[in-house]
């Protein structure tokens, strides 16, 4: 699809050059990537215009002029002491015209890259002004019309590079590694926080005058301070001719806003940056001395962005009047000023490139790779770069390699992560991934890996919770007792009326209940102020005066929480505990009480009532008068086996009481596996987040910005994720100067432990203001 379309006027004499109009002609309007719309005079067109008429009037309507001259200065135009071509060029360079002149000279006269002036006195003289005026390009004449055209179309396309400030990449064609340019998503291509910084000081890629109104709403400050205000609508009618691409009319805007207000950094940024734009050798000049001005106040207030870029404007105004230590030297402070801005360092690499220096050329646009990954999209895209294509692909070959090895870490970590929970996660080969997809892989499994972090922190959360106690310490618990004020000690509740969480108003009955020794039903009845009950005792309990605690209650308007399962399980257990308690001393009790009445006693006093009562039926028999011992023995043996009937009682009392115990300890051993199991889970969970936020935190965050999902302090928004540095923390500002303040605490893991004070973490913004940044490390690892 077409980006743009430009018009691109051929100047030259029809007979000499015609053969080259031709290949000129088919191979701008056959350029896929832009939609270039080429003007050949001599293309057979009828026009009812006269030709010089028809001629001029194209030539302003032309983005671009291609002026081919050669050895002959051609027929004079009527009316004219000048030829056509000559006109047509003075209208192209006329006041206040937007064209860009591109001049090849092309002939015998221009051997060896100088110009044999012709004697012709005023071809001689249109020579001079174009040595003057223009960098030329020297076309030996033995090379075919082919080769002339490509030279020709080269230099078209980097002249449109620059009229398009770098926002273009026009050189894109199948020689280029197609991989570079495949669909990355949107964050993938972001500068980090050198996108925001461009947003604050400067859009560098477009056009970006216009900033709010310092006198709107104020008169008298208008009044007091006209330059000022000429100015300022100066720059918006520049803004508004650069929109509609009308560069001659935006040049004499910005010229007086700079006669206005000299000191105003956008006026002399964007001047130096249309001359520079429009070819204009002889403005080249003044272009360096508006850029070098530009950089030296964007500097002072602290732009540094912005004073990268007016120094990478110096640079190439040096490089354009072939001032190449200078362009190194102003390309270097751009880099200086701006170390982390991509953009700088791929002005020196072009301005290396320009000096020979390809091996230092090589590792500028590395270290660009590293700030901001487009970059290469952007040196391929730049003409300026092909001589040195080879050595590039090379570097983007070994780019991929080690990103393809940083990729397999990240993944091998997604493994991990995976094999905490038993899980195992499949990944397709990186062989035949392109450099963007590679990025873009990466950014997925850091993405990826920080689902799984949340995950594993609110599985993490939910078995604490299902472990822990709910929380208590905000409740208002009160104790309610009954009050004993007569005999007997001892009541007996029959069945509750309220359930946990119920409220309770004044005059509602909360339970009904007897006193032991009474069958009479009684209601317990709330005479005091709203309450919510608490906690509680079972139905069919006995409350004595050693223990006349009932319930316990808060203010009705406290919610009281769920019970966690811990909680419901170590309720379950005490309750079990007391049963085994009660059954271990009624067992004592009972153990007791047999021993007390040995399993002899029964037999010894059988024996003896057995003894009596047969000497008292034989006395009885004999007649003798003590016959009447024959009752004590029989009651005796009546008493025998009443003992024999309580201890037989007695042991199957102590049986059900045994069996009650064993109960009782088999769920005290079930409900302590229960609790175990919880317990187990909560350490197992604990241990998993605490592994897997180390490995996102050591690992991932690690990487470079061109793989981090995640922006820094720098491009903080409020509700955004941004990593910060342990390092940072410490400090407690940012580089701006603003408080860092952690608004909760870090999760309760390790993961903050360590002596390295470059390891990052991740948090969420809270809020930020001039003075401070609020964070939160919860917030970020929230999910959802």
């Amino acid at each position: 699809m077409a980006l743009l379309k430009t018009a691109v006027f051929i100047a030259s004499r029809f007979q000499e050059f015609a053969e080259l109009r031709d290949h000129l002609r088919r191979k701008i309007a056959d350029y896929p990537v832009v939609d270039f719309a080429p003007v050949d005079l001599n293309d057979g067109s009828v026009s009812h215009r006269p030709p010089l008429e028809k001629c001029l009037g194209f030539v302003r309507r032309s983005e671009f002029m291609i002026l081919l001259v050669g050895d002959t200065y051609g027929s004079l135009a009527p009316g004219f002491e000048k030829s056509f071509t000559h006109l047509e060029y003075e209208e192209a360079t006329r006041e206040g015209a937007s064209t860009r002149v591109l001049v090849f000279m092309i002939g015998e006269s221009y051997r060896e890259g100088r110009i044999l002036h012709s004697e012709d006195p005023t071809f001689a003289a249109w020579q001079g002004q174009l040595e003057a005026r223009h960098t030329l390009g020297y076309l030996p004449p033995e090379l075919s019309a082919e080769e002339k055209a490509d030279r020709i179309f080269d230099q078209l396309l980097a002249a449109l590079y620059e009229m398009r400030f770098g926002a273009l990449s026009v050189d894109i064609d199948d020689r280029v590694q197609a991989e570079l340019f495949e669909a990355v998503s949107e964050d993938a291509l972001d500068d980090s926080e050198v996108t925001v910084l461009e947003r604050r000081d400067a859009q560098l890629r477009g056009v970006d005058l216009e900033d709010a109104d310092e006198y709107a709403g104020n008169p008298m400050a208008a009044l007091l301070q006209p330059a000022a205000v000429a100015a300022r609508e100066q720059l918006q009618e520049a803004s508004r001719a650069i929109e509609l691409r009308d560069y001659g009319v935006a040049v004499t805007h910005l010229r007086r806003a700079v006669d206005f207000k000299p000191l105003d950094m956008r006026s002399n940024y964007w001047l130096a940056q249309l001359y520079i734009s429009l070819g204009r050798k002889d403005k080249l000049a003044e272009a360096e001395e508006l850029a070098d001005r530009a950089a030296r106040i964007a500097a002072h207030d602290d732009l540094r962005v912005r004073a990268a870029a007016a120094y990478m404007l110096a640079a190439r105004a040096a490089l354009g009047a072939d001032r190449r230590e200078e362009g190194l030297r102003y390309a270097t402070q751009a880099v200086e000023e701006a170390p982390w801005f991509a953009r700088a360092h791929v002005e020196l690499a072009r301005q290396q490139v320009a000096s020979g220096l390809i091996e230092q050329a090589v590792e500028s646009i590395r270290t660009a790779y590293r700030s901001h990954s487009g970059s290469l999209k952007e040196v391929y895209g730049d003409p300026a770069f092909r001589s040195i294509r080879g050595r590039i692909n090379a570097l983007v070959g070994e780019l991929k390699a080690r990103l393809r090895g940083t990729v397999e870490k990240l993944r091998e970590s997604s493994r991990e992560m995976a094999g905490l929970y038993g899980e195992r996660v499949q990944f397709a080969a990186l062989d035949e991934f392109s450099l963007p997809r590679l990025v873009e892989e990466g950014r997925r499994e850091i993405r990826e890996q920080h689902r799984r972090v949340c995950e594993a922190l609110a599985t993490k959360a939910a078995a604490e919770q299902a472990l822990g106690d709910a929380d208590l310490g905000h409740l208002p618990i009160s104790a309610e007792a009954f009050r004993f004020n007569r005999e007997p000690d001892a009541i007996h509740i029959i069945c509750w009326h309220k359930r946990i969480g119920d409220a309770i108003y004044p005059e509602d009955v909360v339970f009904t209940f007897r006193f032991n020794n009474s069958s009479k039903a009684l209601p317990f009845v709330w005479r005091r102020g709203p309450i919510r009950l608490y906690r509680a005792l079972e139905d069919d309990v006995q409350v004595t005066t050693d223990a006349p605690w009932l319930f316990d209650h808060v203010p009705v308007h406290v919610q009281i929480p769920e019970r966690t399962p811990g909680q419901l399980l170590r309720e379950a257990r005490g309750q079990a505990m007391a049963e085994l308690n009660s059954a271990r001393e009624r067992r004592a009790l009972c153990q007791a009480e047999i021993d007390a009445n040995g399993p002899l006693g029964p037999f010894i006093l059988g024996g003896v009532g057995l003894v009596v009562l047969v000497c008292g039926l034989a006395a009885l028999a004999v007649g003798q008068p003590w016959g009447w011992v024959g009752l004590a023995g029989m009651l005796l043996l009546i008493k025998m086996f009443q003992l024999r009937r309580h201890r037989a009682a007695l042991l199957a009392r102590l049986d059900g009481i045994v069996q009650a115990e064993s109960r009782a300890e088999q769920d005290d051993q079930q409900l302590c596996a229960r609790l175990r199991e919880l317990e187990e889970n909560a350490a197992r969970a604990a241990n998993s987040a605490s592994t897997a936020l180390r490995l996102f935190e050591r690992r991932a965050l690690s990487q470079r910005a061109t793989l981090v999902p995640f922006k820094t302090l720098v491009g903080a928004q409020p509700g955004g994720l941004i990593r910060v540095q342990r390092e940072t923390l410490s400090r407690g500002t940012t580089e701006q100067g603003r408080a860092i303040r952690v608004v909760d605490g870090l999760l309760g893991l390790d993961a903050m432990s360590g002596d390295n004070g470059r390891d990052w973490h991740l948090f969420r913004v809270q809020e930020m203001n001039e003075r401070e940044v609020l964070l939160s490390r919860q917030a970020a690892y929230r999910r959802g």
